[in-house]
């Protein structure tokens, strides 16, 4: 399959291409200076992988710069695609678009975004489920881990590389993650389904195991040869704690649940593979840049 991918510097664009690639597909780059004039000629399938990423404190994007590239650059390169003679264009969405609802978070709920990014993501989403003349497939991905994963995994491993005690030997809540690989092997899927499989529909995609911080530490630190020692703090003194220290989000993201409804896509034949090999990657990647 002729398949265009934006994005492929970042995360996940980077082991998408990778992936397709092996699996034989014909693979054309769009550039970040490519964006405003793509070159689709020929293309079966977008997979829109670009955006700016979420960042919270003093590294936030300035709200109109997040709608301008999550928002409008969105619907602007699905309306190019259309006009190109593209058959599907899928959106790599977020989660973050409904995650101001309890868990589970399932595929029917009305939209709630916590942030200027979940609403720039969330206006485009709206904007492609109302497009004509172009079938549209929605992908909102969990915590995405594997190797280079960046933001909070990124800060979490370079916790678990230290040696002082961690304060998760509360931290028995339930949380959703997806592997890298997953989520690259689950937007293949969504190129190659049948038009009744993928078309109008937004999947999520999240492993079926579920996971305490607890059990994510404890996982990481095994694999960087680390002595797993936590303390037990309550988690009311925790929640208090990070409070005071304008740190709630952290506390949410540490302690509380986050559970995911991936079903939607095992319904429609995606087979989620086991994520330990990206576990492994991940702690093993920033040891290996640790050491140079």
């Amino acid at each position: 399959m002729k398949i265009a991918v934006t994005g492929a510097g970042g995360f996940i664009g980077r082991r998408l291409v990778m992936h397709l690639r092996e699996q034989a597909h014909e693979v054309r780059i769009i550039a970040r200076h490519e964006l405003s004039e793509p070159d689709f000629s020929g293309i079966e399938c977008v997979i829109h992988c670009a955006g700016i990423a979420h960042r919270s404190g003093s590294n936030a994007a300035d709200p109109a710069e997040m709608d301008a590239v999550n928002h409008r650059l969105v619907l602007a390169l699905a309306e190019q695609a259309r006009m190109a003679g593209v058959k599907r264009f899928i959106f790599v969405s977020t989660i973050n678009v409904v995650a101001g609802h309890p868990s589970p978070l399932t595929t029917d709920l009305s939209y709630r975004p916590l942030s200027d990014y979940g609403h720039a993501k969330a206006l485009a989403e709206q904007g492609l489920l109302k497009m004509q003349e172009l079938e549209i497939g929605i992908a909102r991905p969990a915590l995405v881990y594997g190797a280079d994963a960046p933001g909070n995994l990124r800060l979490l491993l370079k916790l678990c590389d230290s040696a002082v005690p961690l304060p998760f030997g509360c931290a028995n809540n339930q949380r959703s993650f997806v592997s890298c690989n997953n989520v690259v092997r689950a937007l293949e899927f969504m190129a190659l389904a049948g038009q009744s499989q993928i078309d109008r529909r937004i999947f999520h995609l999240a492993d079926p195991v579920l996971l305490s911080t607890k059990q994510l530490v404890t996982r990481l630190r095994q694999t960087m040869g680390k002595a797993n020692r936590m303390v037990p703090v309550p988690r009311p003194l925790m929640k208090a704690g990070l409070t005071l220290l304008g740190k709630k989000a952290m506390y949410e993201q540490l302690f509380e649940d986050l559970i995911i409804d991936g079903s939607d896509l095992k319904a429609a034949g995606f087979i989620y593979h086991d994520g330990q090999p990206d576990m492994t990657a991940m702690a093993d990647a920033y040891i290996n840049k640790k050491a140079g």
